[in-house]
């Protein structure tokens, strides 16, 4: 982009606020952003930006209306601003551009009424042990079996950003999968307390990508 515009915002600041009209979109440079959205049971993170090129907030350029989420800085970021004219500009003449954008905006489509399906109509300990079955798929090393490893730390901050829920409350939930077998703490090879092992099992009642293939 020949006349680059970026702008620089601390952590925990909003770039801009649900309900906001719109001139322009923002491309990460560098740092992490959250999306945010009210919902009846409380503040949703739809999701979280931290890779450099990923872009935001072209949604309402698109359709005229107000910001559908907010965005709130995770840690010191840097953006790049496009204004709605260059936006514009961009659909028009790059072709490459247009048809990213599309797939781009389908993506998110389906991410977003996935979650605010599970998020209104599922129980929190539900919603819950999907999002232990997804994030151990995603990120847990093997173990016995179909089993993984998982850090607790790390899920519980992964949980708490992509689906909500309070890092207190997911303890409570792993707790009570814990009591009742459906949850171990790892022993072997893992220091007691701080990893879990989630079995075949448990990720193959809860994993919400074999009820949507």
């Amino acid at each position: 982009m020949a006349t680059e515009k970026t702008e620089t915002f601390a952590a925990g600041k909003a770039v801009f606020f649900e309900g906001e009209p719109a001139t322009c979109m923002y491309i990460l440079k560098d740092g992490a952003i959250e999306l945010k959205k009210q919902t009846e049971k409380g503040e949703v993170v739809l999701k979280t930006l931290a890779t450099p090129n990923e872009f935001f907030g072209e949604m309402a350029l698109i359709d005229g209306k107000p910001r559908s989420t907010s965005a709130i800085t995770v840690k010191e970021t840097r953006l790049i601003i496009v204004d709605k004219t260059v936006f514009d500009t961009l659909l028009r003449t790059n072709g490459d551009f247009a048809v990213k954008m599309v797939k781009v905006l389908s993506a998110r489509m389906r991410h977003t009424n996935t979650q605010l399906a599970d998020t209104v109509d599922t129980r929190p300990t539900e919603r819950i042990a999907r999002g232990i079955a997804d994030y151990s798929v995603r990120f847990g090393d093997k173990a016995s079996g179909d089993a993984r490893y998982v850090s607790r730390e790390e899920l519980k901050t992964w949980l708490n950003s992509h689906i909500g829920a309070a890092r207190e409350e997911v303890d409570a939930v792993i707790y009570r999968l814990r009591d009742s077998k459906r949850l171990a703490e790892a022993e072997t090879g893992k220091t007691r307390g701080e990893f879990l092992v989630v079995s075949g099992d448990f990720i193959r009642e809860h994993d919400r990508r074999r009820e949507e293939a």
